[in-house]
């Protein structure tokens, strides 16, 4: 019984199951109708905005075209200014190109007259340059010729105390020499004045013999040689003590020389340096003298450059052809400002000739 109850509640459900279902296929259909019905009308819609569109842009058509026939006076007049601007413009771009190689060929020029003005001018600034420094120089004569004077004055002295030097090692060697001979002749002097002290030693015996022969000597004989030799010895002494005395005044006279020498040699030291200046000033002064005798010669070439600067005395060939090209210039006519104008006006009308 229970079964039979569970199969009857399966078939009622099953039975509900399928009402359901039918239910459900109405409700698709359903909105798939619905869902076509929005379409249509979304589709008409559309349509009718489409309609709307063109029926606005055909009333801006209209309402241009009214403009236009209400503005034609005025569109006929501008487009006449546009014809008469055109026409004005393409005079103005005739002239434009006749005119361009013309431009070229006078910067080509203005360039060559420029580059002769900036050598001349270079000319001018170096030769001034050489003028400051030629005046330098010259400014600086009389101090040179005043150094100079005074330098060679001191080698002059300084040579004469050369002179004076050699003269002086001169007298040395004459004194020297004097001094040598004086010295044998006292060496002979004093050997001969021992042998007459021998001699005289000898005669002072009673029985003396002749120290010079050997032979006997009488009383008188030995007295009369002893008064000679005696005689002789002083005679020889006195000789020698004056040679002695000359000795001591040459040799006193060799250190005064000698003394003055050495302090020449102390000043002929700075003999080398001072003709080492001589020259150099020698140098300085021709310089300064050559650097005065161009600053004339400097000052004509100056004044000539700088007149023909202001004179524009320079590419004269290239100054003629300027003033015929720019004769061609004028005769042209050609007016930027008014080209400008004129293409401004062609701009301002243009749109005059889409209303035409």
């Amino acid at each position: 019984a229970e079964l039979a109850h569970l199969a009857g509640q399966a078939r009622a459900a099953e039975k509900a199951l399928h009402e359901l279902r039918d239910q459900m296929r109405a409700l698709e259909a359903q909105r798939t109708q619905l869902a076509d019905i929005n379409r249509r009308i979304q589709a008409g819609e559309a349509q009718v905005r489409d309609l709307d569109q063109q029926i606005e842009a055909q009333m801006a058509r209209l309402s241009t075209y009214e403009s236009v026939l209400e503005r034609r006076e005025d569109i006929e007049g501008g487009y006449a200014r546009l014809l008469e601007a055109r026409d004005q413009e393409a005079q103005f771009n005739v002239k434009l190109s006749a005119l361009m190689p013309l431009i070229e060929q006078r910067a080509s020029l203005e360039t060559a007259i420029a580059e002769a003005r900036t050598g001349l001018e270079a000319q001018r600034d170096a030769t001034t340059s050489r003028m400051l420094d030629s005046r330098k120089l010259a400014d600086q004569l009389p101090s040179l010729q005043a150094e100079y004077a005074s330098v060679a004055a001191q080698v002059q002295q300084l040579v004469a105390l050369q002179d004076q030097a050699k003269a002086g090692q001169q007298s040395l060697g004459d004194l020297s020499a004097e001094a040598s001979a004086l010295n044998a002749l006292n060496a002979q002097l004093k050997t001969h004045m021992a042998t007459l002290k021998e001699n005289l030693t000898a005669l002072q015996q009673l029985t003396a013999t002749c120290p010079l022969c050997g032979q006997d000597l009488t009383e008188n004989d030995r007295q009369g040689l002893i008064v000679q030799f005696e005689k002789e010895g002083s005679e020889q002494a006195e000789r020698y003590r004056r040679n002695a005395g000359q000795q001591e005044d040459i040799s006193a006279q060799i250190d005064s020389i000698k003394a003055e020498i050495g302090r020449m040699e102390g000043e002929l030291r700075r003999l080398p340096a001072l003709r080492g200046r001589e020259a150099t000033l020698q140098e300085s002064l021709r310089q300064a003298q050559e650097a005065k005798a161009k600053l004339q010669e400097q000052q004509h070439l100056l004044d000539s450059l700088q007149e023909q600067l202001e004179r524009a005395a320079f590419a004269q060939q290239q100054q003629n052809q300027l003033a015929e090209l720019e004769a061609r210039i004028g005769v042209l006519g050609y007016d930027k400002a008014a080209h400008e104008e004129r293409r401004q006006v062609v701009s301002d009308l243009s749109a005059v000739e889409v209303d035409k």
